[in-house]
């Protein structure tokens, strides 16, 4: 009896044994349909040390899973989240105050780059090759994903009722947000080539690369207002306290409301522009090509200063400062008071930078995933 007990314990522990194996070995050995094995990333992107003397303290640091022939390619801010991107659409979302993941996804569509990613309330959006998806921004998960009968010229917007999205033939669609039953079509008056679209409550904003700005109700065609630039108008247009801010090829950064479109003031840069501008609290910021940067008076649309260097963009701002990205390793601040003074912060590895006009914390990451999140120290 006990040893025919013992023959049985033996043939389990064989068989636990055995399948022990079979699990080890294909855990080890992945096919090419499994799960990818990330690579570790050892230590953090910066010390303290490397930032003393340079005004700027860490707030968090994070490593996220980079395959090794995979980069990172951008960092957006949306609210209270920092998404991050790779070159294959791999998507990380951060929360961007203390640096907690929050979830990770992949695109259906990883040939295809995404075109924008929007947030709205509880909810991410974005284009992927001709697909509107909607992403809960709190799990990863699809919410929905409407095939689209346009190319998308321009990312989508929305607000509360409708989703608006501006096809490469000169006409935005009108996308019901409870059902996504397209309901209308609007387009420019000279059937010009789209350049942007913004939504606000009761009413949506488009330009064209002819120079128009127009207003129309949110639930239909109807055009609210009409005004007129000189030059085709670029992307993208800012928004920022009841106003829309944009950059047209007749050099002049224009500032109008956006309930009536009624004129503010317009900047001359010197140069045909070739992208918006950013708008943050004190200044908007304009690239101006081979003229570098300008900062402009936000209020009143004087110049501020100019900087006569390129390939320099802003990532964000402090009370009277402003932190511009000038390459790979390199942070040049500049004083908005004085018009001027600017110094240089060596960080080094840094090679990616979010644009953040919320309020002054700085984003940094490699190629390789490793981030952090700096602020000012005053």
């Amino acid at each position: 009896m006990m040893q025919s007990k013992m023959l049985k314990l033996t043939g389990i522990l064989v068989l636990l044994t055995i399948c022990g194996c079979v699990y080890q070995s294909s855990t080890m050995q992945p096919t090419e349909t499994d799960k990818p094995v990330w690579p570790p990333i050892e230590g953090h992107l910066l010390s303290q040390r490397q930032l003393d003397g340079s005004g700027l303290e860490i707030v968090w640091q994070n490593e996220l899973p980079i395959k090794q022939d995979e980069s990172l390619d951008k960092m957006i801010v949306l609210g209270d989240k920092l998404c991050v991107l790779t070159d294959r659409n791999f998507l990380t979302v951060l929360n961007r105050n203390n640096g907690t993941f929050v979830f990770s996804r992949i695109s259906s569509e990883p040939r295809f780059p995404l075109m924008g990613l929007g947030a709205y309330q509880d909810e991410l959006f974005t284009i992927e090759s001709r697909n509107l998806v909607e992403i809960n921004a709190q799990s990863g998960a699809d919410i929905r994903s409407t095939p689209l009968d346009c190319t998308a010229a321009y990312p989508a917007a929305r607000n509360s009722e409708y989703f608006y999205i501006a096809g490469n033939d000169g006409r935005i669609r009108a996308f019901r947000t409870e059902d996504v039953v397209k309901m209308f079509e609007v387009a420019a008056p000279d059937y010009s080539a789209i350049s942007s679209v913004a939504a606000y409550e009761g009413f949506a904003v488009f330009t064209t690369d002819s120079g128009l700005c127009i207003g129309f109700e949110a639930s239909s065609p109807k055009y609210l207002w009409q005004f007129n630039a000189e030059g085709g108008i670029v992307p993208p247009i800012a928004q920022s306290e009841g106003s829309i801010f944009f950059a047209s090829k007749d050099t002049y950064v224009y500032r109008i409301e956006a309930a009536g479109g009624k004129f503010v003031w317009k900047c001359p840069t010197g140069a045909i522009l070739q992208r918006g501008p950013v708008v943050a609290t004190k200044c908007v910021y304009q690239y101006a090509g081979d003229k570098g940067l300008t900062a402009i008076d936000k209020a009143n649309g004087r110049i501020l200063w100019r900087l006569p260097q390129q390939a320099v963009s802003v990532i964000a701002e402090a009370t009277d400062k402003v932190y511009l990205a000038a390459g790979v390793g390199s942070v040049i601040v500049m004083d908005n008071i004085k018009g001027g003074g600017q110094v240089k912060i060596s960080i080094p590895g840094a090679s990616k930078y979010a644009v953040n006009v919320i309020d002054s914390k700085i984003y940094v990451s490699d190629d390789m995933g490793r981030i952090a999140c700096l602020k000012p120290t005053k």
